[in-house]
């Protein structure tokens, strides 16, 4: 089946399936401040110790939602880094500078992700039990994260061995 497309109008493809996730993205969380209790559902789907506490306020969901939408704009950030790579293999630019720093940021979204969860999780606890007597602090490392960092890494390196490898190209095509 690949065989059909280019890599081009793949690329393209892909470039406008990236900018179509990122809108719904938007829309989504628009929707999820304004219908509070869909939030509210995401909310207990995505974290089901919080399932006995439907005494949530509105406040507390919408302050939830608030502190999740920094996971949401790395996700919206990474997902920008990868149409802006896609557009570069639209226009053939594999082996580019461009390409190589657009890798690296891929890589840098890809660890700062698993961070911004670490730190988004603790919140959430607080959230959650601040209006009881005893406030709760929880603390969580996925084994998602840990893939996140890995593969932030893996990326993050291929990006700067690209960037030294357009480097030395430019140079060499100096000398020629």
């Amino acid at each position: 089946m690949l065989n059909r497309f280019s890599i081009s109008q793949l690329a393209r493809l892909l470039g406008f399936a990236t900018l179509v996730i990122m809108a719904l993205m938007v829309l989504g969380i628009v929707y999820f401040f304004i219908d509070v209790e869909a939030g509210r559902a995401v909310l207990l789907r995505d974290a089901p110790e919080i399932a006995g506490s439907s005494v949530l306020s509105s406040g507390t969901i919408r302050s939830m939602l608030i502190v999740g939408l920094a996971s949401v704009a790395v996700q919206i950030y990474l997902l920008w880094q990868a149409h802006i790579l896609f557009g570069l293999y639209a226009r053939r630019s594999f082996l580019s500078r461009d390409s190589a720093h657009t890798i690296r940021n891929l890589g840098l979204g890809l660890l700062f992700l698993p961070v911004v969860r670490f730190v988004q999780e603790p919140i959430w606890s607080i959230l959650m039990t601040m209006n009881r007597e005893d406030i709760s602090l929880s603390i969580g490392i996925s084994s998602d994260g840990i893939g996140y960092l890995i593969g932030g890494v893996l990326m993050l390196l291929i990006g700067l061995a690209m960037v030294e490898a357009t480097q030395a190209a430019e140079e060499n095509r100096g000398f020629v």
